[in-house]
């Protein structure tokens, strides 16, 4: 009862496979991940659930686990049911009572969105630094505290006739950009 409250109060998947990867237990997270219910995953392997591709990476990964009897942590990307998703899956040896490996141990949860925002983040990154590399109009970035200067566009240093490493770490007020620091805080 304990084993199955635990197994069931995660919103992660949880399964275990014996040694030819067919799932003994799974909890209705992992279910879900097949998009098929529980009764339907037990007693079937990968490749009955998952894409063909993500079958053959899974269960590779799986049999790395058991024939090094060393828990793996890995991000999978797997296709079922007609979805694509990402998981942060850590995987260890299942061993009977005398230390033989019979089996994997899993947990997995689902980073998809997390995934994409990091990637929409990096790219609105990768625009922005474009944008303020290619821009005409000179450009910095400091500090707001001391003005320290963190970066500075082309036309901003051909402006100023500065190169990139003479001004990072520098402050304004060191560059004579304002005569004391009374004056940068009016700014």
């Amino acid at each position: 009862h304990l084993l199955q409250a635990v197994v069931e109060g995660t919103t992660d998947a949880v399964f275990v496979k014996d040694l030819q990867g067919r799932y003994l237990l799974v909890n209705a997270a992992a279910s879900g991940f097949a998009g098929r219910p529980v009764e339907e995953v037990l007693g079937r392997d990968d490749t009955e659930l998952f894409s063909p591709e993500s079958a053959v990476r899974i269960m590779e990964r799986d049999r790395l686990v058991m024939d090094s009897g060393v828990t793996q942590t890995v991000e999978e990307v797997a296709t079922a049911a007609g979805q694509t998703r990402i998981y942060h899956a850590t995987k260890g040896p299942y061993r009977d009572e005398n230390g033989r490996v019979i089996g994997i141990i899993g947990i997995a949860r689902d980073v998809t969105e997390r995934s994409q925002a990091e990637n929409r983040l990096r790219a609105s990154e990768e625009r922005f630094a474009t944008i303020f590399r290619s821009s005409p109009i000179g450009a910095c970035i400091t500090t707001l505290e001391e003005g320290t200067f963190l970066d500075a566009n082309p036309a901003f240093l051909r402006k100023e006739t500065l190169t990139r490493e003479s001004i990072l770490g520098r402050t304004s007020l060191d560059l004579g950009y304002w005569r004391d620091r009374d004056e940068r805080q009016k700014v």
